[in-house]
């Protein structure tokens, strides 16, 4: 996702990288788990995604810091 000049993506190495498209200097990093399985959004000043647990994951767009996390409700 791109917002403000900064390019939000997941890889497959587990992150959730923000880069500045502008220098192409990594603004943060964030570990999501394993394996990265979602494409993230952006809204409302967060970053969110979801994990391989499937937990919905929201970190501020500027820090990379958690600020929601919410599981899923079993069946």
């Amino acid at each position: 996702m791109l917002q403000d000049g900064v390019l939000s993506f997941g890889s497959h190495d587990g992150y959730v990288y923000a880069v500045d498209v502008d220098t192409g200097k990594k603004i943060w990093e964030v570990k999501a788990g394993e394996a990265f399985n979602s494409s993230p959004a952006i809204a409302n000043g967060l970053v969110y995604y979801v994990d391989i647990e499937g937990n919905l994951i929201g970190v501020d767009t500027e820090t990379g810091q958690q600020r929601l996390m919410v599981s899923p409700v079993p069946p």
